[in-house]
């Protein structure tokens, strides 16, 4: 009889908790997700953080949340799935009653873009595990814009006409302020970034460099995205760096992307006008692209065309910087 008792007592105490946990177990509970930054650059480590705040006596010995990201986020310490262009990543908790969570994970970026966490579903059971319940949070999903990387040359060389490495450069856009003059004593009315520190430092006073005049102070650069996926993220970072060349110099530049629909930033400099430039650059789907050959006749002599496509390069009457022989060095991985 003690048994029958004991029996129908723990019966009664497995229905109440499941009849509680179907009816309570997502009242005032809050979930939020959000990443530590708003951009970062290719191959950067931030944080993704995770959040959740149980505002009831009911606890949760198990509580899992499951994630789909996009799959140019790599979650560390974790064994996340990959599917086509999604990553699935599982977070396991325990909570108790009136008490918040909070989780920290390392996430790598490893391609530019606009990447973020798409789907998110809270996952829970009672406390013996027979049942499950799921909710999918109503929030706006965080995103963040990965830029990309920059690929160095030597900008001098390139723009007296020369070359480096693989990107040659057909003529001479600008005489300023890449080549110098002479060297004179600061007067404080020159920008600080001329100064010369080796000059200034044998003769014990700050010197700075002055040069030549220039015809042109802008530059319209029009980026070819019409090819392989590897060769157009190599120019991205070719037009990456050649865009904060001329910015660090004073020159004014344009800039127009061959995706579809075709991308064009109007002529500007400064900080402002890069990070709008740099944004664009993140933006590209280079599975969507348009026809250069249109845009190339109406062409001035201040534009250069970054361009791994061997044709174009050959038939372009622009300064063409060709990218077509991939350094895969500075791929991020």
């Amino acid at each position: 009889m003690e048994i029958l008792i004991i029996a129908l007592v723990c019966a009664m105490i497995f229905f109440i908790q499941l009849k509680i946990y179907r009816k309570k177990c997502f009242e005032n509970l809050f979930y939020r997700c959000y990443f530590s930054v708003s951009e970062a650059h290719e191959g950067d480590e931030i944080e993704f953080i995770e959040e959740i705040e149980n505002r009831k006596n009911l606890s949760f010995p198990v509580f899992k949340s499951e994630l789909t990201a996009s799959s140019a986020l790599y979650f560390a310490d974790t064994n996340s799935s990959v599917t086509d262009n999604s990553r699935f990543v599982s977070s396991f908790f325990s909570i108790k009653g009136q008490s918040k969570v909070k989780r920290i994970w390392k996430v790598k970026c490893t391609k530019r873009g606009i990447h973020g966490i798409n789907n998110a579903i809270l996952v829970t059971s009672d406390i013996f595990g027979v049942e499950s319940f799921s909710y999918k949070p109503e929030f706006k999903f965080p995103k963040i814009t990965i830029l990309p990387s920059e690929y160095s040359f030597n900008i001098q060389r390139i723009l007296k006409g020369g070359f480096s490495g693989d990107i040659p450069l057909k003529n001479q856009l600008f005489t300023d302020p890449f080549f110098k003059d002479s060297i004179h004593e600061y007067t404080g009315r020159e920008p600080l970034k001329f100064i010369n520190h080796n000059v200034s430092a044998r003769q014990s006073k700050l010197m700075v460099n002055t040069f030549e005049g220039s015809l042109e102070n802008y530059s319209t650069i029009i980026l070819d995205t019409n090819a392989s996926e590897k060769l157009v993220e190599h120019s991205i970072r070719v037009c990456a760096f050649l865009l904060t060349s001329l910015e660090r110099y004073g020159i004014k530049s344009s800039l127009y992307i061959t995706s579809e629909p075709p991308i064009h930033v109007n002529l500007g400099n400064g900080g402002v006008h890069l990070k709008k430039c740099r944004y664009k650059l993140a933006e590209i789907d280079i599975k969507k692209t348009s026809s250069i050959k249109s845009i190339l006749k109406s062409a001035e002599k201040t534009t250069i065309l970054i361009t791994s496509n061997e044709e174009i390069a050959n038939i372009s009457k622009t300064n063409v910087l060709f990218t077509g022989y991939l350094n895969s060095t500075n791929n991020v991985n």
